[in-house]
């Protein structure tokens, strides 16, 4: 059983695959929707804006099969951009649905805070919301960010002085905000426990 990774040409895929290479996970980068599973794994990655990452998703008919997934129970994981697609809709260059499994719109960063700029882009420390193992810090790069219910935020981060989603939850699908994949030995725990997870 190999995890799979959504290719669809946005940007972070072959670093999330490098990164569980590293682990020892099994894994394989799947652009082919007759090629997806929807009982193994799926981690969608993603970095780029909201719209093309819909379009892609859709020219490749993974839709159908994502939804599919996470119906039957399928763990996924969404990743940066992957994470914001699993929202109902963004603002981001125009109007654009999205695959709607967490409640909630994807919204622009506030720009008009004093000493800091967009992309928010560095490390921060994550705040947990819920029972986490505690604070740790992890690599953001992103410019819009998931206006979640409170129910599915597992941590926080900030920028500046707003706090924004940096984790969410909702039975078998997780979304990360930050990129494990380039986070160090924190963010390789975290892919590693997602991928071995009962």
């Amino acid at each position: 059983m190999s995890v799979q990774i959504l290719n669809c040409g946005l940007s972070n895929t072959f670093s999330v695959k490098n990164a569980l290479d590293s682990l020892g996970v099994d894994s394989v980068l799947v652009d082919d929707s007759k090629k997806l599973n929807p009982e193994d794994r799926i981690i969608l990655p993603g970095v780029g804006a909201f719209g093309d990452g819909m379009e892609e998703l859709g020219s490749r008919e993974f839709i159908p099969i994502l939804h599919e997934a996470i119906a039957l129970g399928t763990p996924v994981l969404g990743i940066c951009l992957g994470m914001q697609l699993l929202f109902e809709s963004s603002c981001e260059f125009g109007e654009h649905e999205g695959l709607g499994v967490f409640p909630g719109k994807v919204r622009k960063l506030p720009s008009d805070q004093e000493g800091v700029k967009l992309p928010h882009m560095g490390w921060e420390n994550l705040m947990p919301d819920k029972e986490t193992s505690g604070s740790q810090a992890f690599y953001f790069v992103h410019s819009y960010y998931c206006e979640a219910l409170p129910d599915h935020v597992v941590e926080k981060a900030l920028f500046g002085s707003f706090e924004f989603p940096a984790t969410v939850a909702r039975d078998n699908v997780m979304g990360f905000q930050f990129h494990p994949e380039k986070s160090g030995v924190a963010g390789l725990n975290r892919l590693k426990d997602f991928c071995t997870r009962g």
